[in-house]
């Protein structure tokens, strides 16, 4: 009978269209009360077994109680054949304290569906207004589709239109609803919202059903994210925890671009396993961003990326289109000789995203150039590959007067990155040649 039962309430959460989930931190158990409707109605819900009742009850329209514990280690275990309950099942209503452990398990590693598999849809849980302290969870049917957040950034057209050869692409953006993209990357808008606002990012998740989130917006400017604490946790630390939360609900796939900023600088080059020591606000809120991500979602991809440049959109030129603008600058481009990154090309960090997604990586990966250069020497390179002069100077960073640390090195090594993904990105020499013929997008 226990068994039987267990396979009874375990199909019953597969197959439910709709389960409440109740918080209760005074009982380490929970009560599950299950609805079964022949006539496709929903019925009101049964009381709850008393406790002589014992701890099963396989009867439809009765309740069955069981540790929280045991129920995860029995969903966990392999599945074969199809399920056994009806699919009139309705509605279940749960009491106990899942809602934290639930979101932690992930929905997709419990309830995921090898190739063949019969079983129906996984259940997954969001946050739902109308029940307070409780969560809502729907059946959550993932199409073959990609939702990249920041598409209208520096790095929006070469991501979105690598990973269009993956699937569907649609991109998401806090300031512009029309994205302003190239025509022909295939691109769909998905609509224009805050991340830091949760209703509004749960409705987009549940409209395009994505299975991969690409988290790369971010407030992204040191200067900016020193001057201003507050707006650069909301952008950089709250925002990706939120994300996060509503990727591990829906059992989603994240990859989330970080930032050579988390570390300082001080013992480069920096090996992915290296510990992160950052000397900026922004390294610091990006780094917490990383550990809420990895501890959410432990099968995500954190994605380090060394200085990014290549083509650019119009609404927001790169380093090397400064470069090729200087000739028309009153002063000369003041270009550090003292600080030194591994600068990778656009099209290079689009094709490691793609790979990730591709292998399903999970850990923490760098994406970095092929060589360390300062600004300085990038600069000198640019200028020879143009063949004429630009308008640029030598400086230093102690000749800047900048609020926020610039770190002395932050050059960064691959060699995981390499040996997981496959990544090896091109001659920096030739992806500029081929950014100054065409160094806008459209």
């Amino acid at each position: 009978m226990e068994a039987a039962s267990f396979c009874w309430a375990r199909n019953m959460m597969l197959t439910s269209r709709w389960v409440v989930v109740y918080t209760n931190s005074t009982t380490n158990r929970m009560n599950m009360t299950i609805i079964r409707s022949d006539q496709g109605t929903d019925q009101p819900a049964a009381s709850p077994a008393p406790a002589s009742a014992g701890p099963y009850s396989s009867r439809p329209g009765h309740s069955w109680r069981i540790s929280f514990i045991s129920l995860m280690q029995y969903l966990a275990r392999p599945r074969t054949g199809r399920g056994l309950l009806p699919q009139d099942a309705k509605q279940g209503t749960c009491q106990g304290p899942l809602r934290t452990r639930f979101q932690m398990v992930g929905t997709r590693r419990i309830f995921g569906r090898p190739s063949g598999d019969s079983f129906p849809t996984p259940l997954s849980l969001r946050p739902d207004p109308g029940y307070p302290g409780a969560m809502l969870s729907t059946a959550y049917e993932p199409t073959d589709t990609i939702l990249v957040t920041g598409a209208s950034g520096f790095l929006g057209p070469a991501v979105c239109r690598r990973l269009n050869l993956l699937g569907p692409v649609h991109g998401l953006s806090r300031t512009s609803p029309a994205l302003h993209l190239p025509r022909g990357l295939g691109v769909t808008t998905a609509g224009l919202a805050d991340l830091r606002d949760q209703r509004a990012t749960a409705e987009i998740l549940d409209r395009v059903r994505p299975w991969a989130v690409v988290h790369m917006a971010a407030m992204s400017k040191p200067e900016a994210c020193q001057k201003d604490h507050e707006l650069s946790r909301r952008m950089n630390l709250e925002a990706t925890e939120l994300l996060a939360d509503l990727c591990a609900e829906r059992g989603l796939y994240l990859a989330f671009t970080s930032t050579d900023f988390v570390f300082s600088g001080q013992n480069a080059p920096y090996a992915e396993d290296a510990d992160p020591d950052p000397g900026t606000v922004y390294g610091e809120h990006k780094r917490l961003a990383e550990l809420a991500v990895l501890d959410r979602l432990p099968d995500a991809a954190v994605l380090r990326l060394s200085n990014v440049v290549g083509r650019a959109p119009r609404r927001k030129p790169g380093f090397v289109q400064a470069l090729l603008d200087s000739p028309g600058r009153a002063r000369p481009l003041p270009l550090f000789a003292d600080e030194y990154r591994t600068f990778v090309d656009s099209r290079d960090v689009a094709e490691g995203i793609a790979l990730a997604l591709e292998n399903r990586a999970k850990g923490i990966f760098h994406l970095a150039g092929p060589q360390r250069m300062s600004r300085l020497e990038l600069g000198r390179m640019v200028e020879k590959l143009c063949g004429h002069g630009l308008n640029l100077a030598e400086s230093t960073r102690a000749e800047a007067d900048m609020v926020a640390p610039r770190p002395g090195d932050l050059s960064l090594s691959m060699e995981r990155t390499r040996a997981g993904l496959g990544f090896e990105p091109v001659n920096l020499r030739r992806a500029l040649a081929e950014v100054i013929t065409e160094p806008w997008w459209d």
